[in-house]
């Protein structure tokens, strides 16, 4: 559905329940004229039923049904308004759907579903790519001038008898239902057919895939999570691509994110200190494989059916021991979520490392105990706070935070990547310590 077409719905669902509370307001007033007015002459009739004498009193008889014939008749008027607006907003509707159903069809040919749109310039024409790949997913576009044609893949994706998706080898994964989507794309539940369980499928948004950059991105992301078998970070077991489109295979965690949780019902002092243990166990392994994660934030941290955390989204990591990486980082650009990004990361640095993970990280502690992040604002004034402002003592905001924590929470903020914890084993042999 085009925004065109979702905005004319609009119009004429006000319209007509606008016109709706005119007309009961004329059928209102119309009963006043036939109920009340009645009543009110059959009451003069009575009190002015001896012989009138005065002619003040037929002057007042003759203003009252005078004014009675005022009252039906604009009701009428009032009434007849509306009727004549509807009937030409209807009119107007009507030839501007007409037009608007003549800039697209959709035909059906012996060769399955043809989706054909005719746009009036090129944005249209991309804008109308993403909604007929997006509603037609097991079907294939390509562009012609001014139109869309899509027309059915005869490839590794296909359709099976129950109208499901299928992605893999001699369609292995079965695509069932959404489960979250975002700016680079979407996560779905589907069922692994060979080994018989439900995994998590993540698709690379269509419009990206064209992109190089960010294809290579995607098939970065599932590389590096197939070298990292740890506990604390999400599995891949397979990477599918097919014409042009790309999937991750992983473990399906359906215990929602610590985001949610945050925002729900926030842990306790202790089971914060727990969660970001665990997940700082994850990130130690990771950074002991040459892998700088970059995207540290509680909505990368989900957990599984157990309650356990783990690590998610590797698709702006780093491989610090290669030339590759999944973004070719430059000087001056800043990779992130600009709340838990690292003052070095904010000023666009070249060279991060595995510090830029320990700030983010302190980060999502200090929001896991005290409910919000340090610094918070627009993108631009929250990322000027990370490198000139101090956060306010997370002990300030939340009076169950002991002392000896404060100070952790705090040296992992540190402005300076030197202050700060230097690895994440040195990080969680402190937390240990003040929990002893």
């Amino acid at each position: 559905m085009t925004a065109a077409s979702t905005q004319s719905g609009l119009l004429v669902r006000w319209l007509r329940g606008a016109w709706l509370g005119w007309f009961a307001l004329v059928l209102l007033l119309l009963a006043m004229s036939q109920v009340v007015n009645p009543r009110v002459s059959a009451f003069m009739d009575y009190w002015y039923s001896v012989p009138v004498e005065s002619s003040y009193t037929q002057q007042a008889i003759d203003l009252h049904q005078a004014r009675e014939q005022q009252v039906i008749q604009r009701a009428w008027m009032i009434g007849a308004a509306p009727v004549a607006l509807l009937f030409l907003t209807q009119l107007l509707l009507s030839l501007y759907k007409r037009s608007d159903d003549a800039e697209k069809n959709v035909t059906e040919s012996d060769s399955g579903i043809e989706y054909v749109a005719t746009a009036r310039n090129s944005d249209e024409v991309k804008t109308s790519v993403r909604e007929a790949e997006q509603t037609l997913i097991h079907y294939s576009g390509k562009l012609n001038s001014d139109t869309l044609v899509i027309t059915p893949r005869t490839v590794t994706s296909s359709l099976d008898g129950d109208g499901a998706l299928y992605i893999g080898q001699g369609g292995r994964y079965r695509i069932d239902r959404l489960i979250a989507s975002g700016g680079m794309g979407a996560v779905h539940k589907g069922y692994d057919k060979t080994l018989q369980r439900d995994v998590a499928i993540k698709e690379l948004d269509v419009s990206l895939a064209q992109d190089q950059e960010q294809s290579d991105r995607f098939r970065q992301e599932a590389l590096a999570l197939a070298g990292l078998a740890h506990p604390h970070i999400v599995p891949v077991y397979d990477l599918v691509e097919d014409n042009n489109r790309f999937w991750i295979v992983m473990e399906l965690l359906s215990g929602g994110d610590l985001e949610n949780r945050i925002e729900k019902n926030r842990p306790t002092v202790k089971v914060a200190s727990n969660i970001i243990r665990a997940v700082a166990e994850g990130l130690a392994f990771a950074h002991s494989k040459g892998i700088i994660h970059r995207d540290i934030k509680p909505m990368n941290i989900l957990f599984n059916v157990d309650g356990i955390p783990k690590l998610v989204d590797f698709g702006i990591a780093k491989l610090v021991q290669s030339q590759q990486s999944v973004v070719h980082t430059r000087e001056g650009l800043s990779l992130g979520s600009p709340t838990y990004m690292s003052p070095e990361q904010v000023k666009g640095k070249k060279n991060i490392d595995k510090r830029a993970d320990i700030y983010a990280l302190g980060v999502t502690f200090y929001k896991t105990l005290v409910g919000e992040a340090p610094f918070t604002g627009d993108s631009e004034e929250v990322m000027r706070q990370h490198i000139f402002e101090m956060p306010v003592p997370p002990s300030e905001l939340n009076n169950a935070i002991s002392n000896s924590l404060n100070i952790i929470v705090l040296k992992m903020l540190e402005k300076n990547p030197d202050d700060r914890y230097q690895s994440l084993e040195e990080f969680i042999a402190a937390l240990d310590s003040q929990q002893a």
